[in-house]
């Protein structure tokens, strides 16, 4: 049977608030009884659970005979979760059997509880009628679920030089229709973020910051940058920041995106809600799973110093070498150029690009004895793509001898009696 209302409409009376529970609609139906007050009937329907947890359709449906002839009809209304009262959806005529379907907004939670996936229906009859409501349902069409992909311009090595690394990633929903998109970025603590491509999308995290994560709420231990899209919809969208190295050492950058159902509320952090990637793989620091980034440096070590000639006499000595090793990371490359720093020394060649870990570039030197001037010399070679440009002087040791000094003795000769004698 039907609750008695004081006054004339759903929202005016004292009604009782919908409850959490959902409540079947009994088999017999249900009578909205003859009399002098208005009277009203409610039903809350479990929608079916899916983890998208978005509606491309909602409709609601009755079938009502009415058995008396003095009223106005069944009037339906249904729940606004948002606004906390009850929205009308429609109303008929007085007939004597009647039945029907009606689309209602599913989006954003309004007529859809945000958590529990509950509809609420309320059938009122004015003082004047008799209803014999027969059933009411409602009827939920799914939306396709998002399907969220990221990828980034670069592999899962990077080197940062000292004009820093712009680094693009690329965010992909190839399901249906996404409302918010969270692309997350964290980093290592020796890198900083110095430009990215929209200061309003980007939200900075330093160290200590509280966030969601994947077990509840925790403080950042690493800094942390998050772009936010609200209603992104579907399809492909990029977006980029740049790194820069502020202490030595090799360090990480890790990145994820997650993207909830198009009129969805996000629940919190619990997972059922967004679709994630990647679904596998390292952790970041919130507990998800996250493309991790190496960021590699290379290191340059300048082998045969110093470089000594040892005594020449004239001329240009025969050339030596020098060997610019990268003793690195694995997986860097070291590039280097090298400088004579006096006119009496040359090189070839003066720099290298893309040396191996654990390989060398060989240098030759020559020294021109003829130009020598205030030894030792000195030739400064640059890891021309490391974050601090590290130097390294080699210094060239030469011992310059002049030609050998003769000195001759002249004889004295005497005559004697016509005898020659020589005196030495």
């Amino acid at each position: 049977m039907g609750k008695d209302f004081d006054k004339g409409s759903p929202n005016d009376a004292n009604y009782e608030s919908p409850k959490r529970e959902s409540s079947e609609f009994p088999n017999e139906g249900c009578e909205l009884s003859v009399g002098d007050k208005p009277c009203y009937a409610w039903w809350i329907f479990q929608l079916p659970y899916d983890k998208a947890g978005r509606y491309k359709k909602l409709e609601v449906g009755i079938y009502a005979k009415e058995k008396g002839w003095l009223g106005n009809g069944p009037t339906l209304y249904v729940y606004n979760w948002q606004q906390e009262e009850w929205d009308l959806v429609f109303t008929n005529k007085r007939t004597n059997g009647w039945s029907g379907w009606q689309e209602i907004d599913p989006t954003h939670g309004k007529y859809t509880h945000p958590q529990f996936d509950k509809v609420a229906l309320l059938i009122y009859a004015d003082g004047l009628d008799h209803i014999h409501v027969k059933y009411v349902a409602v009827q939920a069409q799914y939306a396709d679920r998002p399907k969220a992909y990221v990828t980034a311009d670069v592999g899962n090595k990077i080197q940062i030089g000292p004009e820093g690394r712009k680094i693009t990633i690329t965010v992909k929903n190839e399901g249906g229709p996404a409302d918010y998109m969270y692309l997350t970025v964290s980093y290592s603590k020796n890198l900083k973020v110095v430009e990215k491509d929209s200061q309003e999308r980007w939200k900075y995290y330093p160290p200590g910051s509280e966030v969601a994560g994947r077990t509840g709420k925790r403080e950042t231990k690493y800094p942390m940058h998050e772009a936010t899209v609200e209603h992104y919809g579907t399809g492909t969208k990029t977006y980029w920041l740049k790194f820069k190295k502020i202490d030595d050492g090799e360090g990480w950058i890790k990145y994820r995106v997650a993207m909830n159902s198009e009129g969805r509320i996000p629940n919190g952090i619990d997972p059922d809600t967004f679709s994630r990637y990647p679904t596998s793989g390292s952790e970041d620091q919130q507990g998800w799973y996250a493309v991790e980034i190496k960021v590699i440096e290379p290191s340059m070590i300048v082998v045969n110093d110093p470089l000594k000639f040892g005594k020449v006499h004239k001329g240009k000595y025969p050339q030596k070498d020098l060997e610019v090793y990268n003793f690195g990371s694995w997986g860097s490359l070291l590039d280097w150029e090298a400088t004579p720093q006096d006119t009496w020394i040359s090189i070839a060649p003066s720099s290298g690009t893309g040396v191996k870990r654990g390989k060398y570039d060989k240098v030759s030197v020559e020294i021109d004895t003829n130009r020598v001037s205030n030894p030792p010399g000195e030739i400064i070679f640059t890891a021309t793509n490391i974050w601090n440009k590290p130097q390294q002087t080699v210094e060239i040791n030469i011992e310059v001898v002049g030609p050998p000094t003769i000195t001759c003795t002249v004889p004295t000769v005497a005559i004697v009696d016509e005898d020659v004698k020589l005196r030495a």
